[in-house]
């Protein structure tokens, strides 16, 4: 449910300042989206017809995203030891020399979110 409500937040471009200080933030989000029928392409369920919108969302969202994930960076995903990512359930969050990024799947027909990053 954390996660739900820190997408929600991000998603309507009001976000708080990781560190907890009092003044709100707000922005435009940067990012593409596609939304497509069937599972996710990583171990697909051939009978599995649902709409997915899957989400990618960069620079001071993803950012903040980031920030707010709690526990430690890890720099092993996908043998790239120069990018350090965060997991918080479904939504994974990249933070690398080129930025940050954090991509999810949501779930048109449960509204649950979904794993969406692969190697």
């Amino acid at each position: 449910m954390k996660m739900a409500n820190l997408l929600l937040v991000v998603c309507l471009g009001v976000a708080f300042p990781a560190s907890g200080g009092d003044a709100p933030g707000r922005g435009v989000l940067d990012g593409n989206y596609v939304a497509k029928n069937g599972p996710f392409e990583v171990d697909p369920d051939p009978e599995d017809g649902g709409v997915r919108v899957y989400m990618s969302i960069k620079n001071e969202g993803a950012r903040v995203m980031y920030e707010a994930m709690e526990g430690r960076a890890s720099s092993n995903f996908c043998g790239d030891g120069d990018t350090l990512v965060k997991r918080a359930g479904n939504v994974i969050c990249f933070k690398s020399a080129g930025g940050y990024e954090c991509v999810f799947a949501l779930n048109m027909d449960s509204g649950e979110l979904e794993d969406a990053a692969a190697c």
